[in-house]
């Protein structure tokens, strides 16, 4: 890129992870009963593997890659993921969108664990 850096490639770890796990592991992998559609969100590996309908991420194909479907509505509004709740934000389906077209690779970015610590209240 003349006169700028060249774009950062979208990070699985660092954007896409914590998109689907604030969004997506609660029907899709939260625990081994909530696999809706057969499909768990919770790792990679999960997320490669795909679901009822098979995979649903074409590396390097966005508009081929069911997840983008779902979450842009691309597959109906009555289909749109999350389900019930709020659509992504612009920023997370273009996060997913470049993710995929980049390849839709793993990283080892930090090796992030989402962990939330609440600070000891001693009465």
């Amino acid at each position: 890129m003349a006169g700028g850096a060249a774009a950062q490639s979208v990070s699985y770890s660092r954007e896409v992870a914590p998109v689907l796990a604030m969004n997506c592991h609660s029907c899709h992998g939260a625990n081994p009963e909530s696999v809706a559609g057969g499909l768990s969100t919770r790792t990679w590996a999960d997320l490669k593997k795909g679901g009822n309908l098979g995979p649903v991420i074409v590396p390097g194909d966005p508009e081929r890659s069911a997840l983008l479907q779902f979450v842009n509505g691309d597959r109906g509004e009555a289909h749109r993921m999350p389900l019930g709740g709020p659509p992504l934000t612009a920023i997370q389906i273009s996060w997913i969108q470049r993710w995929i077209a980049e390849g839709a690779a793993e990283d080892s970015y930090g090796a992030a664990k989402y962990r939330l610590e609440l600070p000891s209240i001693t009465f």
